[in-house]
């Protein structure tokens, strides 16, 4: 069985179930993506690619960074969920998921605002978008190519 597609189906089994946890909950299991870290971190060394574990982390470790200069504006769980996506997919595939789901993240967050004035409603900026599942659709079209 080609290694990719197992490893395709089984982001996308996750982070669909952690982008409807983040929706509804506006936080993500830990445990999951505990489990989804360290599977991965073990198939990665079990296939001797440290070095690319390494390098596809890249991305994940940006957004903790940013998550921890901003006061955690941005969560660690999304942080480790990047993580984790570079683990199982690589660099290109998170990279590509990371800036569609900021994309579509920013395009929700400018339609939110718009919306606010124009029914003349203050703006709250302690308003929570939840990640996840931008980074679903992200990953989509990461696996898929749009």
């Amino acid at each position: 069985m080609d290694t990719q597609l197992v490893q395709n189906v089984v982001s996308l089994i996750v982070f669909l179930a952690l982008a409807i946890e983040d929706i509804f909950k506006k936080e993500i299991s830990a445990v999951v993506l505990f489990v989804y870290l360290t599977v991965g971190i073990a198939l990665g060394i079990y296939r001797d690619a440290a070095f690319e574990i390494l390098i596809a982390s890249i991305p994940g470790i940006m957004l903790l960074l940013i998550g921890l200069l901003t006061g955690e504006k941005i969560g660690y769980g999304d942080g480790l969920s990047i993580l984790g996506l570079g683990v199982w997919l690589g660099i290109m595939p998170s990279a590509i998921a990371l800036f569609c789901g900021m994309l579509l993240s920013s395009l929700m967050a400018v339609g939110y605002m718009t919306v606010c004035k124009i029914g003349k409603k203050e703006i709250d900026t302690k308003t929570r978008i939840p990640f996840i599942p931008f980074l679903f659709f992200g990953l989509v079209v990461s696996i898929v190519g749009i």
